[in-house]
């Protein structure tokens, strides 16, 4: 029996031993296979860093944690990480995976959390990453008789969220919404039949932004619940409900059931805990209600909301939210004068069904400030399909009392007065058919001396004048005045459908505008910082990628400029005149002129982002007397490819046709850029590249280092990114120089400069360098004999700043040119040649796609016929037999 009892020992403590050292022997084996495993099954990138298996850490419950857990996105969500988490850990209960039937995990911790969900305009989603069997043809049979009870079941017992933080980004709403700081807990024992669920916890910083503006901006959200559940029955009601947005709390109550049909059966209902106004004042921003501690309110506001009956797919329950405000009023302590009579009746309410049922309508709201009334009224019915509208707003707003009601920092500044008059009536579908007359709606806006002046914004905004005065059909601003900052904009024009487009989807806003400006400072206007030269301070550079600026889709307008001095980056640009259009989401630019780089520019061409990860260009320039090395060190472009610009000295003229695309981070992907074009240089000094110095130094002729190029014409083609210079002629005194050749996105060069040297101009030191290269040539077999002109060719090929130098006699200067051309012309027939392949088969994938459409439509159409001929048929039938019947009962009668 010893014996037994010791055999028992051993083989407990072994398999203990096992447990705790198998995951550790086998660890590196254990990551492999599970991170080969993951990349393989998923669309995604997936990593992680260690992690524990332990019964030593939660004996007698068994511990795993992994770290570092990253799944990135590839394809069209590269860059973009949908989970980064600190550390995943689950406390699991050790008899319940040896008894198989049960996992009974007995807490759940997720820390440091970093999750960002994104959907695109074309709706696919980064999460959205497990990977389809096409090869899997099988369906699951489902053995409804089973009463297999070895199931898997997941009894979990408590969930911690802590640190985490998730991101929603849906391009298709528009919306973003951002959970910063989640430090949540749920828990209960989901084993039982019945039980109490708590949730309980607090989101530090909750936002939310819907089409760019901001309803909810860092509220803290907190959760108490206590939810008795009837796991069995699948019922839940609220024992303890309560729910705080800021300093609006909401108590909640009901119930909540899933029946078998997969709808929810509710009857929940909300209400304000405290009907003081400073609930609602604490949603504010907090830069729009400043020293919240020293303000004063009065009135009563109260908010109930309810949800009640059954919820399956599109139908929904009927719902109903009422909010009310009576007489209220706030001031602070230090200020003369209040924001008062605050009057709000709003109700939202639906009897359930279709969405489309909800009615919004907003009775009154009202107020004073510094007692100039302010009234809006708004109802709104069938909203999901044709809105309904009926509003109107009036008032006038006299911004220079805000100084003496809300408290401003130092350096603030508000101002000016805003009068305005809108009234709205009539269905949204009228002015998607351009039928303006059953539309009634008229009104301006009127601004005067506005002034805006805060730490919010990096400039100061002043409007002096503008009024925007509108009716169904158009609007017209007339005398907009402004300043940003340093910059000034005059504004005037018309916008058609301006009505259409504010309150309705998809509606185009046509029209033109009229700018002018004597100053504009983008750099200002986007935000750049400056450095001041005397300041000692670590300057701190920007390294946010740039995203892809998108042309709206429904502007349709022409925007005709004139500015006589605009700054972007480092350049200074004079006298910009022409026209800008946006149209189907394309910028296109007609007859630009503008003065830059100590000449002038005109412009012709588009940007375009239909596909808003690809942006295309296609640009025409000319470009007069412009400095070629300030244009090099401004254009990234222009310095690959024309590598040797920055080392000169002077100015060119350019004819330039460009087309390319853009990455998703606006910049140019260089492989993708086509063209060609004239360059002409008056007087271009080159000089301290290497290169020159290597073709100096192998013919020993000294003035080869510093190059003259004077009264150059030369044309050049650009090719998947590759620039072929044709040949063009040089003079170094009485030398002629033909050069030719190409450069590469990478900055290599292979360029053949075929010289003609009369042999009177070369020193000693030049003629022996020549006669040792004509001995060497000879010993080849050449045969070549020394003239009064040499011909010689000099290759240069590899990197721009150490290429390395060839000669070559064999070939005469006018064989060099005949080469070079016939390499151009060989280049722009194989791409001519790789278009052509490209729309063949775009023109097949077309022809089959309108195949395919075709066929669908022809079966649509024959079933559509089989079912009215069956139709027919059937009613002729009963026709005939009720005929039948008819007579039969007259011959009995009879």
């Amino acid at each position: 029996m010893k014996k037994v009892i010791k055999v028992v020992i051993v083989l407990t403590v072994l398999i203990v031993a096992a447990i705790i050292s198998l995951p550790i022997i086998y660890k590196d084996d254990i990551v492999k296979m599970a991170k080969d495993a993951a990349n393989e099954n998923l669309n995604a990138k997936v990593d992680f860093g260690d992690f524990d298996l332990s019964l030593i850490k939660s004996f007698p419950n068994f511990y795993f944690s992994i770290q570092d857990v990253k799944v990135s996105g590839i394809e069209k969500f590269e860059g973009i990480e949908l989970a980064n988490i600190g550390e995943l850990a689950l406390t699991v209960d050790v008899m319940s995976i040896i008894n198989g039937e049960e996992i009974a995990i007995k807490k759940i911790k997720i820390d440091e959390a970093n999750l960002t969900a994104k959907v695109l305009a074309d709706g696919s989603a980064n999460w959205d990453i497990i990977k389809i069997d096409s090869s899997a043809n099988h369906e699951e049979i489902v053995d409804t008789n089973s009463t297999d009870d070895g199931e898997f079941k997941l009894a979990l017992k408590e969930l911690l969220i802590t640190k985490s933080n998730i991101i929603y980004d849906d391009a298709t709403f528009p919306m973003v919404a951002s959970f910063l700081g989640i430090n949540w807990t749920l828990s209960g024992d989901l084993t039982a039949s019945t039980t109490t669920i708590t949730l309980s916890g607090l989101i530090d910083q909750m936002t939310i932004d819907y089409d760019g503006v901001k309803y909810i901006k860092e509220a803290t959200l907190k959760t108490d619940l206590a939810i008795a559940a009837d796991l069995e029955n699948d019922k839940y009601s609220i024992d303890k409900g309560l729910i705080a947005l800021n300093a609006l709390e909401l108590k909640a109550e009901g119930w909540l059931s899933l029946l078998e049909d997969d709808s929810q059966e509710m009857d929940l209902n909300f209400a304000l805990t405290q009907t003081d106004i400073r609930t609602i004042i604490s949603l504010i921003p907090a830069e729009f209600a400043k020293d919240m501690e020293g303000m004063k309110t009065s009135g009563e506001v109260g908010l109930t909301a309810f949800v009640k009956g059954n919820y399956l797919g599109e139908s929904y329950p009927s719902y109903g939210l009422d909010l009310q405000m009576k007489n209220g009023q706030f001031s602070y302590t230090d200020l003369p004068k209040s924001i008062n009579d605050i009057q709000l009746n709003t109700k939202i309410t639906s009897p359930g069904g279709d969405l489309d049922n909800t009615v919004i309508d907003v009775k009154q709201l009202h107020f004073k400030m510094a007692e100039n009334p302010f009234d809006l009224m708004a109802n709104i019915k069938n909203p999901m399909t044709d809105p309904f509208i009926v509003a109107t707003a009036k008032g006038k707003i006299i911004l220079n009392n805000i100084k003496d009601m809300i408290p401003l920092e130092d350096g603030e500044k508000m101002a000016g007065i805003i009068d305005m008059d809108i009234r709205l009536n009539g269905r949204s579908s009228t002015l998607e058919k351009e039928d303006y007359e059953n539309f009634d709606a008229q009104g301006y806006v009127d601004v005067t001396d506005f002034v805006y002046n805060t730490t919010a914004t990096e400039y100061p905004i002043q409007i002096n004048s503008g009024k925007l005065t509108f009716n169904p059909k158009s609007a017209e601003l007339t005398n907009l005045k402004m300043k940003l900052g340093v910059s000034d904009i005059a504004m005037d024009g018309q916008l058609n459908n301006f009505v259409g487009y504010a309150l309705a989807d998809n509606q185009t806003l046509r029209g033109t505008l009229n700018v002018q400006s004597n100053k504009l400072d983008i750099n200002e206007l986007m935000g750049s910082e400056e450095t001041d030269a005397n300041s000692e301070a670590e300057v701190v550079v920007d390294t946010t990628e740039m995203e892809v600026v998108q042309v709206p889709k429904f502007i349709d307008f022409v925007m005709n400029m004139s500015v006589n001095e605009m700054y972007y980056d480092n350049i200074d640009m004079k006298n910009l005149k022409g026209s800008m259009a946006v149209k189907e989401q394309v910028l296109s630019f007609d007859n630009v002129f503008i003065h830059l780089l100590d000449g002038a520019v005109t412009m012709d061409g588009f940007y375009e982002t239909t596909d808003s990860l690809k942006p295309t260009y296609a640009m025409d320039f000319g470009m007069d007397k412009l400095d070629l090395n300030k244009t090099a060190v401004m254009f990234t472009t222009v310095d690959k490819l024309m590598p040797i610009a920055k080392k000169t000295v002077g100015k060119f003229s350019c004819q330039l046709a460009i087309k390319g695309d853009m990455d998703s981070k606006m910049e140019p992907i260089l492989e993708s850029i086509n063209g060609k074009g004239k360059l002409s240089t008056d007087d271009i000094e080159i000089e301290n590249v290497k290169a020159l110095g290597k073709v100096a130094d192998a013919l020993k002729n000294e003035k080869l280092r510093k190059l003259k190029l004077k009264d150059v014409n030369t044309s050049f083609t650009i090719i998947n990114g590759k620039v072929y210079v044709e040949p063009f002629d040089i003079n170094v005194d009485k030398s002629k120089v033909t050069i030719s050749g190409t450069n590469s996105l990478d900055q290599t060069i292979d360029y053949t400069l075929a010289f003609q040297i009369p042999r009177e101009e070369l020193g000693g030191e030049a003629n022996k360098a020549i006669d040792g290269l004509l001995a060497q040539a000879n010993k080849n077999g050449l045969g070549v004999r020394m003239g009064d002109m040499i011909n010689v060719d000099v290759k240069v090929v590899g990197p721009m700043d150490d290429p390395k130098i060839t000669t070559d006699f064999k070939k005469a200067a006018g064989n060099a040119v005949n080469e070079a051309k016939q390499q151009i012309k060989d280049e722009i027939n194989k791409e001519i040649d790789k278009q052509k392949e490209e729309l063949e088969k775009k023109a097949k994938e077309e022809a089959e796609r309108l195949k395919k459409e075709a066929e669908a439509k022809a079966k649509e159409e024959a079933d559509k016929l089989k079912k009215e001929l069956e139709a027919k048929g059937k009613k002729e039938l009963d026709k005939l037999k009720k005929d039948a019947e008819d007579k039969l009962k007259g011959l009995f009668k009879k």
